[in-house]
């Protein structure tokens, strides 16, 4: 567990905890926040970030745009970033003034970021599976229940 604690120009002293699970270091929600979580429209993509720039450069620069629920940084197996993170916003219009405001931010000399709104993204890739329709719902049954398998998209590498 790491400790941040940032100030922004704006409005308030943000002391907080970051956890790493699953791949990804968690900041946030905030430690007065009560009630369910943002609604959709309140989470933005981050990408074009540095692979040694973390939560301490990047927190503060986003705070600028408005209070945030949640920052998530990907991470790799050797403890660089992965060079994109998602940022879950208090509301929606916040969420657009990063955007606005954010997009090819000079994050570090000549390091600029790309920031969009994120998507919702349902679905799920799967490498090295079988060429055929059925082989591939019996291949995914061993692991997952399957709504629907619509179309299978073979993209050969190489």
């Amino acid at each position: 567990m790491l400790e941040i604690v940032g100030s922004s120009r704006n409005y308030f002293i943000v002391t907080a905890c970051v956890m790493q699970e699953n791949g990804q270091r968690k900041y946030g929600p905030p430690p007065d926040w009560s009630g369910p979580p943002p609604p959709r429209g309140c989470e933005i993509f981050v990408g074009k970030i540095p692979r040694d720039c973390y939560e301490d450069e990047l927190v503060p620069a986003f705070e600028r745009c408005g209070r945030i629920y949640e920052f998530r940084l990907m991470m790799d197996f050797s403890g660089s970033n992965r060079g994109y993170c998602f940022v879950t916003y208090t509301c929606r219009e916040d969420a657009r003034r990063a955007v606005a405001e954010m997009n090819n931010y000079e994050i570090r000399r000549g390091r600029f970021l790309g920031v969009c709104m994120s998507v919702d993204n349902c679905r799920l890739f799967v490498g090295g599976i079988p060429k055929n329709k059925q082989q591939v719902t019996d291949y995914c049954v061993a692991f997952l229940s399957i709504i629907s398998l619509e179309t299978v998209v073979s993209h050969r590498s190489g």
